[in-house]
């Protein structure tokens, strides 16, 4: 998704877990500025954009959320994949 909706996402996934609840982030990491628009794929025709982010971009968005990250991991590329994937574990953060 685009930056300018990354943080109404995160938003909208606080706004709709419990307290306590968990979500799971996996994406394919890279810079910031990082993206790539395909016309085709897998023989169709397609209009796909993909937009690369640091697990800490993505961080920092659902801490801003409201959600507290609790495990971050980096996974290299592994056989035909040609970017790292990022895994994020956020959960809400109870209200005091």
């Amino acid at each position: 998704m685009p930056d300018e909706h990354l943080a109404d996402a995160c938003g909208e996934m606080a706004r709709v877990l419990r307290p306590g609840a968990p979500v799971l982030l996996v994406f394919q990491s890279g810079d910031a500025e990082g993206r790539m628009r395909l016309s085709e794929r897998f023989g169709r025709d397609v209009d796909l954009t993909y937009h690369w982010r640091t697990p800490e971009t993505v961080a920092e968005r659902l801490a801003e959320a409201g959600l507290r990250v609790t495990a971050r991991v980096l996974r290299e590329p592994v056989g035909e994949e040609k970017r790292p994937r990022a895994f994020l574990l956020a959960d809400k953060v109870s209200p005091r």
